[in-house]
């Protein structure tokens, strides 16, 4: 493997126009085709075989037009009425319905005659289900509680939802310039009005690129102080940001062909090519300096003077330093890389197709920025060539790890194995402390509800969480089959079940809200 690694380096360096023209096509053309063919990443996180995904299936087997609900390009608006207010007062009315009349006429909107004003929406729910219910025999109170679940108007009428649903198949088809002409329309109208939305249509992907920012400035001072140049520093921060480049790229160009890349997948991916990206160039980098030391013979050589001293050194002996370095190091570099890459890929044996992305987009990240340090970083090596060590930052010298003189972390190391009990046992007591709070910690998928605390699906979430309660940002839908049951039998049956569920403790409610073509199925939609 060192054999091999040391032919790739000394090549590399040699020919290193040859490479670094190769690694710009493969930019121009990964970037090309991210930016021609990228789609909509997934806001869905479904596992198959769970109970839940398998009574989806089925309910669309069994209801006509029933799609995945999952995905559906679907969103609410939330209207708060200004302070001292109710969406029935005259003035709030007028300005609800101008809103409403705009957005009716977006084109990006389908069955826009459904969308109107919560209050008149909420006066026709009422009279229908009463009069149906009552038809029923169901209890008056039983009915204002159903109504109540239901009701696109809160009960102190200073808030109502609108549903909207976008002319697109699923979430994934939105187009972005849409969602930001809704916006607009929404922004238009806030003033005395609180309007915001929410829902699967609003799940949009918004990839923060300051923790990695972060990263980079930080890993910038830790190189900066390795090498006390700032081109040596900037090979292991230029290597690694094009390694991640070329992964994210590859992420988007790929949703053209699977619907399981989510909005996280580009995120890991990119957390984990950074971080191991900067690692092994700046393995190869620090072989590649100490090399140099080891030929010139002087471990006590300021950056200046490295720089001077490997102007003396010939082209081709450059190269096999080079060679020397990514054989040595590579090795680690490779074995590393492969490690990383095998314990991702291995998640995709739980067979969950959103985490298997992840894996493997992460992974291959991983393998590009293995294949960046071991060809591509010898080549721009080759490129600088002398002036690799200049720019030298003042009042920085850089120690060689391989020095005789102990370096600080060396002197921590000899304090820790003086005494090993006392520094374990402090350790294992840190690891505890820093472990409690993962006593009370809660999993979850995300929601509306764990976005940033300023955006409007946020916004709308909490709105509607004051106004109607928890229980309507969470509502659950039950699925009743009765088809082994006699048909005379069947509404009984789903009369039970909904009386058995809302006997259950954290249900508020629970209702028939339709029942299939064939009568042996129904829908129950629980609030909890």
């Amino acid at each position: 493997m060192a054999s091999f690694l040391y032919r790739i380096g000394r090549s590399a360096y040699l020919f290193r126009w040859r490479f670094i023209a190769a690694w710009m096509l493969l930019i121009v053309g990964v970037g090309t085709a991210a930016a021609t063919m990228s789609q909509q990443t997934s806001t869905t996180f479904s596992i198959p075989g769970l109970e839940s995904i398998e009574t989806q299936e089925e309910m669309q087997e069994r209801f006509a037009g029933a799609g995945d609900q999952l995905d559906a390009p679907t969103g609410t608006v939330v209207i708060r009425a200004p302070e001292g207010s109710t969406l029935t007062d005259p003035a709030v009315t007028e300005d609800v319905d101008a809103f409403l009349a705009q957005v009716r006429e977006l084109d990006f909107l389908a069955d826009t005659d459904a969308i109107v004003n919560p209050v008149i929406a909420a006066e026709g729910l009422s009279q229908q289900l009463t009069e149906a219910k009552a038809a029923q025999e169901i209890p008056q109170e039983q009915i204002e509680a159903d109504i109540a679940a239901l009701s696109p108007l809160s009960a102190d009428e200073t808030t109502g939802t609108v549903q909207v649903l976008f002319a697109a198949e699923t979430t994934m088809d939105i187009d972005a310039e849409d969602r930001d002409a809704f916006a607009d329309v929404v922004a238009g109208h806030e003033g005395d009005l609180t309007i915001a939305y929410s829902g699967n249509a609003f799940q949009m992907s918004e990839i923060s690129a300051i923790g990695e920012l972060i990263g980079i400035a930080v890993a910038a001072v830790i190189l900066l102080v390795t090498f006390g140049s700032l081109i040596a520093a900037g090979m292991p921060l230029l290597t690694g940001i094009i390694g991640v480049g070329i992964g994210i790229a590859g992420i988007f160009a790929a949703t053209a062909f699977t619907d399981t890349i989510n909005t996280m997948t580009p995120t890991l991916a990119s957390m984990i090519g950074l971080a191991v990206g900067i690692d092994y160039a700046l393995f190869i980098v620090s072989r590649f300096r100490t090399e140099l030391v080891k030929h010139i013979g002087g471990n006590d050589l300021e950056p200046a003077e490295l720089a001077e001293k490997l102007k003396t050194i010939d082209a081709k002996q450059r190269a096999h330093l080079a060679g020397l370095a990514v054989g040595k190091a590579g090795s680690a570099v490779v074995f590393a890389g492969l490690t990383v890459l095998v314990a991702l890929a291995a998640l995709s044996i739980i067979n969950i197709p959103f985490l298997t992305a992840m894996a493997l987009s992460a992974a291959a990240t991983v393998a590009i920025a293995v294949l960046v340090a071991i060809t591509l970083l010898p080549a721009i090596l080759g490129a600088v060539g002398t002036r690799l060590f200049a720019a030298r930052v003042k009042g920085v010298k850089a120690p060689d790890p391989e020095d005789e003189k102990p370096t600080m972390g060396l002197t921590w190391v000899r304090r820790i194995r003086a005494r090993p009990v006392f520094f374990a046992t402090a350790g294992v007591l840190l690891l505890v402390l820093l472990a409690l709070p993962a006593v009370q910690l809660r999993l979850a998928m995300p929601s509306d509800g764990t976005m940033a605390p300023d955006t409007p699906n946020r916004v709308a979430y909490d709105m509607t969480d004051q106004a109607f309660g928890p229980g309507r940002n969470a509502p659950m839908i039950a699925f009743v089959d009765t088809l082994d049951v006699a048909e005379e039998e069947r509404p009984a049956a789903w009369a039970t079940a909904a009386a058995d569920i809302q006997a259950l403790d954290g249900v508020q409610n629970a209702q028939i809200i339709e029942t299939n073509e064939a009568g042996d199925a129904a829908q129950l939609l629980v609030t909890p």
